[in-house]
C-alpha cells in the first residue's frame, strides 16, 4: 500500500500497525468498511479522502481518524472483547454497571481509587 509520509507518522503516532489497514482505495466507503470487517482489519486507506482536511484514514464505520483520533480508541473498543459487569458497594448501597477487560484488576483499582469513596467494591456479575 502507498501511504503518505503523513500517514505513516500518524500510523506510528497511534501505534496503528501498517497491518491493521484495509486497502480500499478501489471501494466504496460502505464497501471498504464491509471489506474491511470481513480481513479482520480495523481501518482503511481510501480513495476518496475526507472532505475537511483530505485525509485517507478511516474507521471501517467510515470516520477519518486522522480528523478525528478519538475514532481510533472507538474502533478498537467496539471489536475488543471484554466483560460487561455489576459491581457493588455493600457499605454505601451502591450498584455500578461497567465494561473491562480484566475483571480482578477492574475490582482493585475501583477501591484503590474510592470510587464514590468506596473501598468494598466487589464484582457481582460479569458477562464476557
Amino acid at each position: 500500500m502507498d501511504f503518505t509520509g503523513t500517514e505513516i507518522l500518524f500510523l506510528k503516532h497511534h501505534k496503528i500497525p501498517k497491518e491493521d489497514v484495509f486497502d480500499a482505495r478501489n471501494l466504496s466507503l460502505s464497501n471498504g468498511g464491509q471489506k474491511a470487517k470481513e480481513a479482520d482489519k480495523h481501518f482503511m486507506l481510501v480513495g476518496q479522502p475526507c472532505r475537511k482536511a483530505g485525509h485517507r484514514l478511516y474507521t471501517r464505520s467510515e470516520h477519518c481518524i486522522q480528523c478525528n483520533p478519538a475514532r481510533i480508541a472507538f474502533q478498537t473498543r467496539e471489536v475488543t472483547l471484554g466483560y460487561v459487569y455489576i459491581a457493588a458497594s455493600i457499605g454505601k448501597q451502591l450498584i455500578k454497571v461497567g465494561v473491562s477487560k480484566d475483571l480482578d484488576d477492574r475490582e482493585k483499582k475501583l477501591n484503590a481509587q474510592k470510587l464514590a469513596q468506596c473501598n468494598d467494591w466487589l464484582i457481582l456479575k460479569w458477562i464476557k
